[in-house]
């Protein structure tokens, strides 16, 4: 029972012909709260069949249509004006309407289409002990469907735990409902969606496997249950299989939003970048379609944007990325993960200004906030603010000592300040704390400076490994560039030069390095052009010069 339930009454009893309270718990305050609010209060004894109370219900209703409520749904007054009118012009109609169940957690609020409003007619029973239809009497009698975009909000999800608690509860009655030979799509959903939730997912996998091989006409149904059926693959491991289900399921319906997110959502975990990106960029453009099973519309949307960005960051388009993030924060302006992740993929894609104006609305709302402080440390670093940087991401390492970022960055200020043994103990606390690869190329570039080239080109090897299928860190590439030339392997270091500028453009140091491997390769004109071109992108380039030098000085 909720605490306000009289208050609830009254608003329908206000606007609303009739209204009937059928209680199955004589032990509670229902009857004396029903009573209070002026409603008509009828005791229904509790049992395995919750259809029961509903066709008592239908008995005392003395109006045209029958609008259906659990005790913790709401309605406003605005959508039932506008429902009545809808029932008087459609005296013969049944409607659906928008049921949004809310949570505590607005990412996994859902919505559906339930059918909820009924012409009241003997013929017209609900059957089923759990999540109890009428539909199938409708059906025989012929009865149109309309759907009405009005909402009905289910609040009982918000309590932690019921959800399961439910599952649990249910699981017997849809297990006996479907032994019975209640075999539809629909049942086999709900009973492989109650399977899952309670734990037992050998169950849910089998059942839903169950509904997708159906040959029913309920296609929310057997869409919803192959998306379950990926899931449940892959938390098994299966990760071929729940690919390939998901993929059937894109393939009967590619404008489904939920689906591709799925999809796309895999593909990202199986470092398929490439791929999630096509799945993630067609579940954002697809429309946010509610069906007959519950999906989360609200939190689909906002969690669709947040995979895209962050698989666009790893592809390194952080411009893109933040376009991805801003759009979350034009319908959520509080949404305080796609606020981070929009200052983060603003300071990597250059815009320092518009970076700094965010974070400082974060730091607002956020003081102390050791991911704030962090970010607000990789912008100083960024804007080659060394001082600054080193006391932030000190105070973020103080705040957070189980974070890698910053002893890695502190790593990378001591490297640039030449103080190679102080740069190898924060790339190592960074290295005990996690095996990322950002950390190993670190200690390859410290190994290098320290004349280690062997050592320097294990880590890297390390790094290429780890980021199979995956894009490497920023830098990998001229790294190992430079540790090949230096021990003579100059044709490879080309090609390792050469990839680094296809993957992230011009860069003077890199082409005079490039230029180097075609000196050290017997390729006068190449290096030539080479040491030109770095000159071009930075003029007055040392390194760059001396190539020339020595060229001019051979011929």
């Amino acid at each position: 029972m909720f605490a306000n339930l009289a208050s609830r009454l009254a608003e329908l009893a206000a606007t609303a012909d009739d209204v009937i309270v059928v209680d199955t718990d004589p032990d509670d305050a229902t009857p004396v709260e029903a009573c209070s609010a002026g409603v008509r209060v009828y005791e229904y004894p509790r049992s395995d069949d919750s259809a029961g109370a509903r066709n008592r219900a239908l008995d005392e209703v003395r109006t045209s249509h029958a609008l259906c409520l659990d005790v913790t749904d709401h309605i406003s007054a605005r959508d039932l004006t506008a429902l009545r009118k809808e029932v008087g012009q459609r005296t013969s109609t049944a409607f659906e309407l928008i049921v949004v169940n809310e949570s505590g957690d607005p990412n996994t609020v859902t919505s559906c289409w339930q059918l909820r409003v009924v012409p009241v007619r003997p013929e017209h029973r609900f059957e089923g002990r759990v999540h109890e239809r009428i539909r199938p009497a409708l059906e025989r009698t012929r009865t149109s469907v309309m759907r009405v975009p009005l909402v009905v909000r289910h609040t009982g999800s918000r309590e932690p735990g019921r959800a399961i608690r439910e599952a649990h509860r249910h699981l017997d009655h849809l297990r006996r409902e479907v032994d019975e030979g209640r075999d539809d799509a629909g049942l086999l959903y709900e009973l492989a969606q109650a399977a899952s939730q309670a734990g037992h997912l050998d169950e849910a996998r089998r059942v839903a496997q169950r509904c997708v091989e159906t040959q029913s006409s309920d296609v929310d149904a057997i869409q919803a249950a192959a998306i379950l059926l990926g899931h449940l693959e892959l938390e098994r491991g299966d990760t071929a299989k729940a690919e390939r289900v998901l993929r059937e399921a894109v393939q009967r319906r590619p404008d489904d939003a939920f689906a591709r997110f799925s999809l796309g959502d895999l593909l990202r975990r199986a470092n398929d970048f490439p791929g999630a990106l096509r799945e993630l960029t067609a579940a954002r453009a697809a429309p946010l379609r509610r069906s007959s099973v519950p999906v989360p519309v609200a939190g689909l949307a906002r969690t669709v944007r947040l995979r895209l960005g962050a698989v666009l960051e790893i592809l390194d388009r952080p411009a893109e990325a933040a376009v991805a993030y801003r759009e979350i924060l034009d319908d959520w302006p509080d949404e305080p993960g796609a606020s981070r992740a929009l200052v983060r993929a603003l300071i990597r894609a250059g815009a320092w200004d518009e970076a700094e104006r965010q974070l400082t609305r974060l730091a607002d709302d956020s003081a102390e906030d050791p991911d704030v402080t962090l970010l607000a440390a990789h912008l100083a670093f960024a804007r080659n603010h060394e001082e600054e940087a080193a006391r932030l991401f000190a105070r973020a390492l103080k705040l957070d000592p189980e974070n890698w970022a910053a002893p890695l960055h502190l790593g990378h200020l001591a490297l640039r300040q030449g103080d190679i043994s102080t740069a190898f103990d924060h790339y190592s606390r960074a290295r005990a704390l996690a095996d990322e690869p950002e950390v190993r190329v670190g200690l390859a570039a410290a190994r290098l400076e320290q004349g280690e080239i062997r050592e320097a080109l294990d880590e890297l090897e390390a790094v290429f490994d780890q980021c199979s299928g995956r894009p490497l860190p920023r830098g990998t590439e001229a790294m190992a560039g430079e540790a090949l030339l230096r021990i003579g392997r100059a044709d490879d270091a080309r090609r390792a030069f050469e990839r680094h500028l296809e993957r992230l453009g011009p860069d003077a140091r890199v082409v005079s390095r490039l230029a180097d491997c075609y000196r050290e390769l017997d390729a006068p004109e190449a290096a030539r052009f080479g040491y030109e071109e770095a000159l071009k992108l930075e003029p007055g380039l040392p390194e760059a010069a001396r190539g020339l030098g020595a060229l001019d000085a051979v011929s």
